[in-house]
């Protein structure tokens, strides 16, 4: 083994356990919403939507986020922060169900807004993060996490025009 890929095999030693789920998760999931989000309006209005739905559609995640948020960050501090997460994960991975299998958009709007109270899991993410990497590492692992997370994203519109 040469002394270079020694020297990064040790700077990204911290990229275990905690931090290894969550950038995988990561991956996963923007890929995913990557791969849809683009033809969203597409679908509102392929359901019997108008651009005015589209609107109403894509304000209420953000609005439940905004309801949920300080209730996330409340339950992180008095509560197991991987049950959090992994119920927010769960529960979210049925919302989605509503919206493959929606028949109007009202039931888009339901499922959007739904999707919205997932916000609940960030507030214990940061946490998890924080608490799994030293002090020295956590620029390099938020940003590792991130780069990571986002970079296979960029190419899933197009694999998803691709398949469509």
């Amino acid at each position: 083994m040469s002394r270079k890929s020694s020297r990064i095999r040790q700077g990204l030693a911290f990229m275990r356990g905690n931090m290894l789920v969550l950038t995988a998760t990561r991956i996963l999931g923007q890929f995913g919403r990557s791969m849809a989000f683009p033809y969203a309006s597409l679908y509102i209005l392929s359901l019997g939507g108008e651009p005015a739905q589209i609107g109403f559609i894509n304000s209420l995640a953000p609005l439940a986020g905004l309801l949920v948020f300080p209730i996330g960050g409340y339950i992180t501090d008095h509560a197991g922060r991987v049950r959090l997460i992994g119920l927010a994960g769960l529960f979210s991975g049925l919302v989605y169900l509503l919206y493959v299998f929606a028949r109007s958009w009202e039931v888009l709007a339901v499922a959007a807004f739904l999707q919205g109270f997932m916000a609940i899991q960030f507030p214990p993410q940061s946490a998890l993060i924080a608490d799994s990497l030293s002090p020295q590492d956590r620029g390099r692992g938020i940003a590792l996490l991130n780069s990571l997370g986002g970079a296979p994203s960029m190419l899933a519109p197009y694999v998803a025009g691709l398949e469509i």
